[in-house]
Formats: structure tokens, C-alpha cells, sequence
């Protein structure tokens, strides 16, 4: 209720500045109409997969000039990354889904997902992203937009994680409502900086693919002494390292729910994303035990375990709960991982987590090592290069060595 108001606030705002822009008469656009508008924009003009032939910029409102600007960061993005990569990307098939229409009054909220199958140079990829788009009720054009897509994602690093509702307008219809000029105050996002870490990152993983292709083969063994000489004995558990068997389980189980959610367990997809939630499922599936308290409710991040939705640890589900469990000193049961400095030393089921600088917000799993490793994750759905999805992005990468049992 709170962002429908915060929302609502906004349209009024906007209506009493540039009352131009959402002037009513008698032709009022449908909801119907509103929803085939932002469905024809986002899959045109704000698609990684179009060209600029393809566009249909007519659509957008002649104020929304921030719009204007972010489809043109995007597409500088998109093209910067194909040059660094050397890759193309070639859609396949995609499909709408999870459509909703709000009316607010001047204008229509349209959110939902576009799932794309694509190839990525010779990789065949998949990603669910989220759109938001704000429809003139008057005009029927654009009047703001978001997506969380693989440019969009690059741009606005958190919106990955987020759901299509949850995708935040507000600098774009602040900059709607004042008419005279774009205000670099609260934007969210800086393409000159943007540009330089994806340049620095593509760097840095040319050098290490370089050197993973002579070591990709070979098999990662670690010991509890070279996780961490300091690390404490105990009678009561045995250190068990990851076999081949254990890396196909957690590759297979990614293969089947990557873009699904296993009825054994909670979606917490709109209560913080399902990432982690994921990457612990995807962990469950090898021979790792879980370590699990005896007392009810939602325990700490000590614990590694699910039962239900409302009894399990903090660190089954959370980001910093689950990074912190598994680079914990201690011996007790359950998978056990380290900090690693090259992409080529992940392997099936290790995690990479993203940054922003103060907070570790997502985590990615490795599907297939290598100095560009294949990965996949939930909120939102992907299955591809790392590059392509997060490359330029904060990280920290932990190879899941075995477990205490």
C-alpha cells in the first residue's frame, strides 16, 4: 500500500505541474489499449533483441526526456558489450507473461515479464525480465519505463534482483514533472562509470580465460587446512570434498529448475527474491547434509536448513546470511566454501554474489566452469554467460569445496 500511495503521489504531482501531458477529453485510452502500447514499446524500443529500424520511439511522450535518455544508455551499453565480447545476440522465441494494468487515474501502470530465449554468440540463453511502464491515459504514449533486462541490469545493478512491481520510476516521472531541465540529483545510475568497470571486468576475464583453458580439466582439491589454517578440530565432524557425482547432481538440478520453482520448497520471489533460496536448493542436491536446529520458527545463520517457508535458517534464504555461513570458521556440519580469485577456479554449484559497495544483494550460481563461466539464478530467472547478465558488476566469488558431515 505504501508504493501504490508513494506512486499515487507522484501521478498528482505530475498532473498539477504539466497538466499538458495528462489533460483528459473524450477518447480516454483503455486499459486494453494502454497494455498493448507498452508491450509493442518494451518489445521494440527498449529490447536487447531489436534494431533500430525495429524502434518505436513514436511512441514515447514528447516531456518523458529521461526516457529518451536511459533507452539511449541502454543501447550504448547493449553495443559496448558486443564489441568487448565479441559476441552477438540472436533472439530465438520469447513470451509475455504475468501482465498487470493499474489504473492511476491519468495514466496506466503496465507490469510483466518477457521471457526470451536467445543465443549468445553460439550459446543458447535464457532470461525472464521484469518491465514496468507508465502509459499517458490521455495520449496513449510513453511516459516512463524500466526494465531489469540485460542492459537495463547493467545500468541500475539492483533492479536484477527486484520484480516487475517492484522496479522504481520515481527519478523518471520527477523529471517528467519538471519540464525546464534534467537534474542529475537521484539519478540512478552513471554510464561513464558503468562503462569503465564493464571495460576494467572484460579485461581482467580475458586474462583469466586465457589461463583457464589450460586448467579447466583439472580437478579442484582442497583441504580444511588450505580453506583455513586456524581452522578449529572437532571429534564430532569429518571433512567430505566434493566428488564429480556431486557437481553433476547440482548442475542437473539447475538444468530443471532454473526457471522454475521446486514445490518442495517456498517461493520467496516479492519477499526480498528467491536467489538464495535457489542456490541453497541447488547445494541440497549434493551429498551435502544440512545443519539444522531443533528449535522452531526461523533460526540464524549458524544453521544451514529448510523445513518450511517458516521453519528454516536465515542463511537457507539470505544473501549475507548464507555468504556468511559458508566462509564460517568453524567445523560444523553442512557445505563449507572459500574465497576464490579467478572465475576459472568455480565449479558447478559454487556461487558468485553481487556488490554494490556496502551490502552483498545477490547470488548467482555456476552451472559450467570456466574463465567465463555458464551460471544461472532466480529474481530473476537466467541461464547464460556471466558477462553477459553481470559482467562490470561488484562481486565476490566462493568455491564450495565439500562439507562437514
Amino acid at each position: 500500500m505504501k508504493k501504490i500511495c508513494a506512486l499515487l503521489l507522484t501521478l498528482t504531482m505530475l498532473t498539477t505541474i504539466i497538466p499538458t501531458a495528462f489533460a483528459q477529453n473524450d477518447s480516454t485510452v483503455t486499459a486494453q489499449q494502454a497494455q498493448n502500447t507498452a508491450i509493442v514499446f518494451a518489445t521494440t524500443s527498449m529490447s536487447d533483441f531489436t534494431t533500430q529500424s525495429e524502434y518505436r520511439d513514436d511512441l514515447i511522450n514528447s516531456n518523458a526526456r529521461s526516457l529518451m535518455q536511459y533507452l539511449d544508455d541502454k543501447r550504448e551499453v547493449k553495443e559496448i558489450k558486443e564489441n568487448l565480447f565479441g559476441r552477438k545476440l540472436d533472439l530465438v522465441a520469447y513470451d509475455v507473461e504475468n501482465i498487470c494494468v493499474t489504473d492511476k487515474d491519468f495514466a496506466y501502470e503496465v507490469y510483466f515479464d518477457i521471457s526470451f530465449n536467445y543465443k549468445d554468440g553460439t550459446e543458447s540463453s535464457a532470461l525472464v525480465a521484469a518491465y514496468k511502464v507508465i502509459v499517458d491515459k490521455n495520449t496513449n504514449t510513453i511516459l516512463a519505463a524500466i526494465t531489469n533486462d540485460l542492459s537495463g541490469g547493467t545500468l541500475i545493478n539492483t533492479t536484477i534482483g527486484q520484480t516487475a512491481e517492484d522496479l522504481d520510476l520515481d527519478y523518471q516521472l520527477s523529471v517528467l514533472s519538471n519540464r525546464n531541465n534534467i537534474s542529475t540529483e537521484g539519478e540512478p545510475y552513471d554510464l561513464e562509470e558503468k562503462v569503465s568497470k564493464l571495460t576494467a571486468y572484460w579485461e581482467s576475464v580475458e586474462h583469466e580465460v586465457a589461463e583457464a583453458q589450460d586448467h579447466q580439466n583439472q580437478e579442484l582439491v582442497d583441504t580444511p587446512e588450505q580453506l583455513d589454517l586456524n581452522l578449529p578440530t572437532s571429534p564430532y565432524t569429518t571433512w567430505v570434498s566434493f566428488t564429480e557425482s556431486d557437481r553433476d547432481a547440482m548442475r542437473s538440478y539447475q538444468d530443471d529448475w532454473w526457471n522454475g520453482f521446486n514445490p518442495s520448497f517456498a517461493n520467496f520471489t516479492g519477499e526480498g527474491g528467491d536467489c538464495t533460496n535457489y542456490a541453497s536448493q541447488v547445494l541440497n542436491s549434493s551429498s551435502a547434509p544440512q545443519y539444522s536446529s531443533s528449535a522452531s520458527g526461523i533460526q540464524g545463520y549458524t544453521y544451514w536448513y529448510y523445513r518450511s517457508a517458516n521453519a528454516r535458517s536465515t542463511s537457507w534464504t539470505g544473501v549475507n546470511e548464507l555468504r556468511s555461513y559458508l566462509l564460517r570458521s568453524s567445523t560444523t556440519k553442512g557445505p563449507k566454501g572459500n574465497r576464490v580469485t579467478t572465475f576459472g577456479e568455480l565449479q558447478s554449484g559454487d556461487i558468485v554474489q553481487l556488490y554494490n559497495g556496502s551490502d552483498f544483494y545477490h547470488t548467482i550460481v555456476v552451472h559450467t566452469q570456466g574463465g567465463d563461466p555458464l551460471v544461472t539464478a532466480h529474481t530473476s530467472s537466467y541461464s547464460g554467460l556471466y558477462s553477459t547478465r553481470y559482467g562490470g558488476i561488484g562481486y565476490s566469488r566462493i568455491h564450495i569445496d565439500g562439507y562437514y558431515r
